[in-house]
């Protein structure tokens, strides 16, 4: 028996000192990481990390962020975060508050009652980091203007080996009425990212959605509903894709003129960008003009192709259709200057509408009708038609030279 209760204790004495070594060793892992991030950070983030309380099971530590607005108006904002930290297995959770200045101070003001914002981070050694946040609603009055932000909540999924992003965003819209007989009404927006990152540069895909938009002036009404906006980024070789599609379920107007627009579609696309020179521009903070024209033409000198692959739309009783490229040859050496770079453009794009479209505007149909006459337009089986293209640095209307361009 006594032999056995040894067994017992010495077993209970190893598992405590294999306990204790993985405690040191994760404690270490995790300083050796915490000294790093510290080392990572320039002078110029505006983020201090701080350890207030240490334990041989946790670790406490604040970080603060500041950031500057670029407008003077507008002070200093400060995030407080608080990083309960354990040790065996690794595991933060942060609560994340907004201090009450700057801006997040004038939005009290207005409000009358402290930002109801909050956020909850988590992540455990393996896993990936989760983040929830969430704005309440908010009602601001400044100078007989009535603004109204309806609650906004958001999920966040970090993939911290693969690098991968998971954000979703969902905003129930908001109301503006002002002392300047002014109406905005905002439906609901979401908003969904899946993107990863390589080498410096972010790729995926993004989903902008608008439910429905209003806008009513003395002198304009405008509504719309059911706007969707899909990106794309993608990674090709040396070079970077930009692939979108917008629809539009209606669009009304009734001051100052008419107009109705439904199903109405936009698809196009951006290719052979430079990802080098994008990956330079994406990390300069400040830059002079003259940077700025060289960078652009870095970024589209290795030969860039804008296609309209798909443009329309139902507008009143008739369609609206188009397609286009311009394109700019890769098979060249890099341009220093814009002339070079535009000289060998190239750009073909037609349009075509149908005459039913202007039966409520028939001024405009007229114009139409005399430009038709004049061969800027052709007209064939009641629809208008017209071609624009860019040869040898010359504009061309419907086969009509218009001006040298370069």
């Amino acid at each position: 028996m006594a032999q056995v209760k040894g067994r017992v204790i010495g077993l209970g004495i190893v598992a405590l000192a294999v306990a204790a070594g993985l405690q040191y060793y994760t404690g270490s892992v995790f300083d050796q990481q915490l000294q790093q991030v510290k080392a990572d950070l320039s002078p110029q983030s505006g983020v201090t990390i701080t350890e207030t309380a240490r334990s041989f099971f946790s670790r406490q530590i604040d970080v603060k962020v500041v950031t500057e607005s670029g407008d003077p108006s507008v002070q200093a904002a400060e995030i407080l975060a608080k990083n309960a930290v354990s040790i065996w297995p690794l595991h933060i959770s942060a609560t994340t508050t907004l201090a009450s200045q700057g801006l997040v101070a004038e939005l009290e003001k207005l409000s009358g009652k402290p930002l109801p914002f909050a956020m909850h981070s988590s992540y455990t050694l393996g896993s990936d980091v989760k983040s929830n946040f969430t704005l309440g609603e908010l009602k601001l009055t400044d100078e007989g203007n009535q603004f109204l932000i309806k609650p906004l909540t958001g999920d966040l999924t970090y993939n911290v080996n693969q690098r991968e992003l998971d954000l979703k965003t969902d905003w129930q819209g908001g109301d503006l009425k002002s002392n300047q007989e002014t109406a905005l009404q905002v439906g609901a927006v979401s908003i969904l990212t899946k993107q990863q990152q390589k080498q410096g540069l972010w790729f995926g895909t993004n989903t902008f959605d608008i439910a429905s938009f209003s806008s009513e002036t003395a002198a304009s009404q405008v509504t719309f509903s059911n706007l969707k906006i899909d990106t794309d980024q993608q990674e090709k070789g040396e070079g970077l894709d930009f692939i979108s599609q917008i629809t539009l379920g209606d669009y009304q107007q009734t001051k100052p003129l008419q107009l109705n627009v439904k199903d109405a579609l936009l698809k196009f696309q951006v290719t052979g960008l430079n990802r080098d020179a994008l990956l330079v521009m994406s990390k300069q903070q400040k830059i002079s003009e003259e940077q700025a024209q060289n960078e652009l033409l870095q970024l589209l000198g290795k030969g860039v192709k804008v296609s309209i692959d798909q443009l329309s739309a139902k507008i009143g009783e008739g369609m609206l259709q188009g397609k286009g490229v311009m394109q700019l040859p890769a098979d060249r050496a890099m341009p220093s200057n814009w002339d070079e770079l535009l000289l060998p453009l190239t750009a073909d794009a037609q349009l075509s509408v149908d005459e039913k479209v202007f039966l409520k505007q028939p001024q405009m149909l007229l114009m139409l009708l005399q430009l038709s006459s004049q061969g800027w337009i052709s007209q064939k089986d009641g629809q208008l038609h017209s071609s624009v293209t860019i040869h040898d640095g010359m504009l061309s209307v419907n086969g009509n030279e218009v001006s040298q361009l370069f």
